[in-house]
């Protein structure tokens, strides 16, 4: 899903911005997205309204589940973060359980400049020592630029195995890798929550 997130300051000044989000779970009342923490966060303004917004342009008001500095220090070192919106009619991602071969099909599926997209690439290798990640990290060839963050990384069948976070560029900003959250790292955080 698509969101688009308004920060304001102090002054009253706002930010707009747009990020991807993954349907991870629901219940008899609610549905709940899984995204990036650093979607929702920024280095000076407040968060003030998330929207989510699914592929037939409905829109739902999203509210963060970070609700105090525990889950804000652990959201922070997992850089993911819970939404909770009404219920959908789209259902929550099927998690994969196909083994990862370097060369397996991958796609990327996100928002980079609010439209959706979806880029074929493949699996690599599972990668330590980023350093922004504290866990190992599934490193890829499929495409994924400045909005797709907290999108979907699905196998061949289009089932989950991770959420695109981090992309690696060559000088002209030329694309390189991509690198993703684990879903075993998500069902991990998630494990606070439910």
């Amino acid at each position: 899903m698509k969101l688009i997130i308004v920060y304001e300051n102090d002054q009253g000044e706002k930010v707009n911005a747009t990020g991807s989000a993954i349907i991870i779970y629901e219940d008899d009342n609610y549905s709940y997205l899984i995204t990036n923490h650093h979607n929702i966060r920024h280095q000076d303004y407040d968060l003030k309204t998330i929207v989510a917004v699914d592929y037939t342009n409905a829109t739902y008001e999203a509210i963060s589940m970070v609700e105090n500095d525990t889950y804000e220090i652990i959201s922070d070192l997992y850089d993911l973060a819970l939404l909770r919106t009404r219920k959908l009619s789209i259902k929550p991602a099927v998690i994969s359980t196909l083994e990862m071969q370097p060369g397996s099909v991958v796609h990327s599926v996100g928002y980079p400049k609010g439209e959706r997209a979806i880029e074929q690439g493949v699996f690599i290798e599972m990668i330590k020592d980023l350093e922004y990640f504290p866990f190992e990290a599934i490193k890829s060839n499929a495409t994924i630029q400045k909005g797709s963050s907290g999108g979907a990384l699905i196998d061949r069948k289009g089932n989950l195995i991770g959420m695109t976070t981090l992309g690696a560029f060559a000088s002209g900003n030329e694309f390189v890798y991509s690198y993703s959250i684990p879903v075993s790292i998500i069902q991990e955080y998630l494990q606070l929550y439910f």
